[in-house]
Parts: C-alpha cells; structure tokens; sequence
C-alpha cells in the first residue's frame, strides 16, 4: 500500500492510498494450525481433513479510485498450498487437495475494497468458474482461507499526529477476527496500534489486539455456541522513502473461552502470517530477500587490476572445492546466505599476498578479505591471480 506523507507542524503523518494503475507486488506466507482439523475437498470426490495448513502467495494488485476508496484487484502468478493431514490415512488425500487447489488458484483474482484510512472492507475470490455445488462449496473454502492471508492488509491508520506518538486504538470487526468457517463469524474486538519510530528509513509500528468472536450459527444455538477468545501480536514496518507498507507480520491465536460448551483442549486455532512488499517475484514461489538483505548496504566494484605479467588463472584450474563460510561473522547475524566476490593474489609457495573484495554485502567485505588471507592455495610454481565466490551462509532464520 502506498502512503501520502504529509507533514505536520513536528510531524510526518502517514495515509493511505493505492496508486492508480501501477502494479504493487507482495509475497505472501500463512500458516495455518487447527487441531480440531479443518475439512477441506477437491472436486473429484477427495476429502481430507488438515491439522496445520500452509500458503505462500505471490499477489500483483492494482488499484481503482472509488470516491475517496479503493477497489485493488490482484492476479495471484504464484500460490503453493501444502498441508498435514489430520490422520496418517489421510495424507495422500490431503497431498492430492493441495496440488489441486495450487493449480486452481493461480487462475483466480482477489478483489479488495478499502475505506480510505486503509480498513478492508470487502474480500472476494473471482475469476473461478463453478461446475456444481460441491465445486462453489470448495471455492467458498478457498475464499476464506485465502482471506486469513490477506487480512494482514486490514490496517487503519490514525490521522491524528498525537496518536504517532501515543498510539491509537482500532475497534469493530475486521477480517483478522473471523474464523475458519462458512457459517459467518460474530463478534468484535480491538487493537493497541503503537508506533515505534523511524530507524533506517523504515517506520516501525507494533501491534496487540484481543477479540471474542463465535461463529454465526451460534446465533440460533440455545447453548450459546463456542465462543472464541482470539490474542493477537505483530509489527508493521513502512518503507519512509517510498512510501509503502514493506512489512507485515501477526501471530494469532484462538482459544475456546471457559464458558464455551467444547470439551477438551481450548485451543481452535493458531496463525503465523507475513506480507513483503517485492520489487519483482523469485521464482516458483520462493522467499524475496529479507528487507534487512534488501536494504542493506553493498559494494559493487571492478576486480582490481593486475600486475603487469601475473596470470590470472580459473578457480575451476585450481582443483579446489567451491568455498563457503558455514556462519555469519559478529555483526552480520541479520544478513541472509550470499556470495562474495574477490580477486585474490597468490605467492609462488601459495599463500595469499594480497585480497580484493569487490562485490557483495558491505559488512562482509573486512572478514572476506581476513578470511582469504588466512587460506592456501595451490602452488603452480609462479605467482598467479584468482578470482572467485566465497558463499555466507546463514542457518538461523531472519527477520523483516
């Protein structure tokens, strides 16, 4: 989402508003657990029941002005869904439902309607055509789930400049609240909005919101239904410079309330989603570089020259293994894996005289070129010249 940034007597007020006719990318990821098993069906008889759900989505959305609001259409060029199933008896089932609705979705369109403080106010899957009532029930299923995704980009923002410093409530209904169910959620809750400020160009906001919600059939249920007390945390981070939404990320989590008539363990539901905002889609869906990767300083240099008479000989020459550093060095935890590039030059007995490090992550040039220094080489019977990648692995995972 993009943000008009208007400034105010001591400050810089954020609203939104999508820009019309231009493209704006996300890659979504959800995952999705439910104990009890959700019931999910392909269109050729084949049922299966989920204990834990997974969605990465690559979202291309464009926007139309309606009055002061917003109508954002977004095609879907990538959507992987996975799931376990609830039993071992119904993993095969469960496999063959989620390459079914992998395949079918990537057809479909979101459409999105927002007010113009940025509350989502309407969500609909089209595009899918509906042979039979078994096949518009699972395209019903499909909306829903795919609305868990989307209903990160439910965020109203205060326009009051106070409320940037102390914060602002968000009450009344939102897709956050709903449940995992064709039969309507009730209910309300709130969310504390609390801004953070501004460190590297990024804006940052956290979020903690509680509701009790209950299905809709619990309406006409004489017992009162089972109601469900939902907890919710997570952070916003808005790129200043550009002016859009660059990160999202909730935890959600619903438990049945003391009151509620189901026996048993109370948990109904748990959620972990995150919304990127990407310049361009990996390929088949895989994960866009962290924005800390995105943003973070690099260099990007020609190798330097050589000495006039040095060969400069191929690594591939030289009969060594690619190399690799299997941890980030102090500092650059936040960094994802990344290669390194160098030219680095080699004494007659094989020790590394000298070491350019001329392209890759700024904060990794210093120990690539320490760590080159402090390698060996093979030894040819003369100086010589090679240049080559040096891969940073980084096993823990990253953040925003």
């Amino acid at each position: 989402m993009f943000l008009l940034l208007s400034l105010h007597a001591h400050a810089v007020v954020p609203t939104w508003t999508w820009p019309t006719g231009q493209p704006v990318r996300y890659h979504i990821e959800t995952a999705i657990l439910t104990p009890r098993g959700l019931f999910l069906k392909a269109k050729q008889n084949t049922d299966a029941r989920a204990s834990s759900v997974q969605l990465v989505v690559n979202a291309e959305c464009v926007s139309t002005p309606v009055g002061k609001n917003f109508e954002v259409l977004c095609s879907l060029p990538w959507v992987g869904m996975s799931g376990e199933g609830y039993t071992d008896a119904e993993a095969d089932n469960m496999e063959r439902v989620s390459a079914e609705w992998s395949t079918d979705l990537r057809a479909a369109r979101i459409a999105m309607f927002f007010s113009a403080d940025g509350r989502l106010k309407e969500f609909d899957l089209k595009g899918l055509k509906a042979e039979n009532s078994r096949v518009r029930d699972i395209q019903e299923d499909q909306r829903i789930l795919l609305m868990r995704a989307f209903s990160l980009f439910d965020f109203p923002l205060a326009t009051n400049p106070d409320d940037w410093k102390r914060g602002w409530e968000q009450k009344g209904a939102s897709p956050i609240w709903n449940l995992i169910t064709q039969r309507g959620t009730v209910g309300a809750g709130s969310f504390t909005h609390k801004p953070i400020g501004e460190s590297d160009g990024l804006y940052s906001i956290n979020t903690d919101g509680r509701a009790v919600v209950s299905s809709g059939d619990a309406l006409d249920a004489s017992s009162g239904g089972r109601p469900v007390d939902i907890r919710v945390i997570g952070s916003t981070q808005i790129d200043v410079s550009r002016g859009l939404m660059a990160w999202r990320d909730l935890t959600i989590e619903g438990r049945l309330t003391a009151s509620s008539s189901e026996a048993g363990s109370d948990v109904e539901f748990g959620q972990v989603s995150a919304i990127q905002l990407v310049d361009a889609f990996p390929p088949d869906g895989a994960a866009p570089p962290s924005l800390a990767a995105i943003r973070a300083p690099k260099v990007d240099n020609a190798p330097p020259e050589l000495p006039p008479g040095l060969s400069l000989v191929p690594f591939a020459d030289l009969g060594m293994q690619a190399l690799f550093v299997p941890d980030m060095p102090p500092g650059a935890g936040d960094l994802p894996t990344g290669k390194m590039y160098a030219r680095v030059f080699v004494g007659a007995d094989g020790a590394p005289t000298s070491v350019g490090v001329y392209r890759g992550f700024a904060a990794l040039v210093e120990p690539c070129r320490l760590a080159l220094l402090g390698a060996r080489f093979p030894v040819r019977g003369a100086a010589y010249a090679v240049d080559l990648e040096v891969e940073y692995r980084n096993p823990r995972p990253v953040g925003p």
